[in-house]
């Protein structure tokens, strides 16, 4: 047999891949829980504000009243909103249609929309918390997006050199050399997905990673600053309104990182043209990394 043939494809193409995931049961449980979620978001503001200290000079019209924790709650209500929004974009978008994806990890999903729920309970009860909070489901967020980015490309690896016997993949597949080449196709790999428009959904979010560890560095260090000075009753009504400012800060943050994401991205669901191309782009992908395989294997 002529081993510089491609390899025959036995990949799902990500629009296959995407519809056995929507038909399974861990997937409506997730969408169950992500429209809870922002259900959740708007009923925690309301009974939380309702609940203040100056709900009474507040229903007598006076809004003014509801500063500044009135302000803090609709920051952690909305902030909440869109990061669950852009969570369940980049879930749709780019998890659901990774061809390697299988079935019983979507229950990673679930998780994060749970730690979602749990973790916006906890910034309504303590404010302070909120920026730290934040940081938390977003580094999850992100934790998932860079493993499963990672098991898209060991699948990639096997599944393009196992169809070729020679190659060093399959020829010692626990040896020092495997994992060398594992990792140099790692790198090749995320660097190719960049250069492809359609297949840059599939990506590690490094530059988000910023954001995060911003977010909890940050978050961790106001919970201690306010922990600290609020022993000081002269400081105690500053800080109510630091912490208001704060909460506006990390809401502005997420408003403008996620309308370009949702701008971006949010077509994709109801395109077909979008998931055609997806295809297109994955099988020109597919075939070219099949093409290097075996020009390597020529080589050796």
């Amino acid at each position: 047999m002529d081993q510089t043939e491609p390899p025959q494809r036995r990949a799902k193409s990500p629009s296959q891949s995407r519809k056995e995931a929507v038909d399974s049961v861990v997937y409506r449980l997730s969408e169950l829980m992500f429209g809870s979620l922002l259900a959740a978001y708007v009923l925690g503001f309301i009974g939380f504000a309702a609940a203040g200290p100056t709900r009474t000079t507040a229903f007598q019209g006076n809004l003014s009243a509801f500063y500044p924790e009135g302000l803090t709650y609709l920051c952690i209500s909305t902030t909440f909103a869109y990061l669950t929004s852009a969570l369940y974009i980049s879930y749709h978008v780019s998890i659901l249609t990774m061809p390697h994806l299988p079935l019983s990890r979507l229950r990673w999903d679930f998780l994060v929309a749970l730690l979602q729920a749990v973790l916006f309970g906890l910034s309504m009860l303590s404010p302070v918390w909120f920026p730290f909070c934040t940081g938390c489901v977003l580094l999850a967020g992100i934790t998932r997006q860079f493993w499963e980015h990672r098991a898209l490309a060991d699948w990639f690896c096997r599944d393009v050199f196992s169809s070729n016997p020679a190659s060093p993949i399959t020829a010692a597949r626990e040896n020092q050399r495997q994992r060398q080449e594992l990792r140099r196709f790692r790198r090749s790999f995320a660097a190719e997905l960049k250069q492809i428009d359609d297949l840059s959904i599939w990506q590690s979010v490094p530059k988000s990673t910023v954001g995060a560890v911003v977010l909890l560095i940050g978050g961790g260090l106001f919970v201690y600053l306010r922990r600290r000075w609020s022993v000081e009753p002269k400081i105690e009504a500053l800080m109510g309104q630091i912490t208001a400012w704060v909460a506006l800060v990390v809401f502005l943050f997420f408003l403008f990182r996620v309308n370009s994401l949702l701008k971006e991205r949010a077509g994709f669901l109801y395109s077909g043209e979008a998931i055609e191309s997806l295809d297109r782009e994955f099988n020109r992908f597919y075939d070219l990394l099949a093409q290097r395989a075996n020009d390597r294997v020529r080589k050796n």
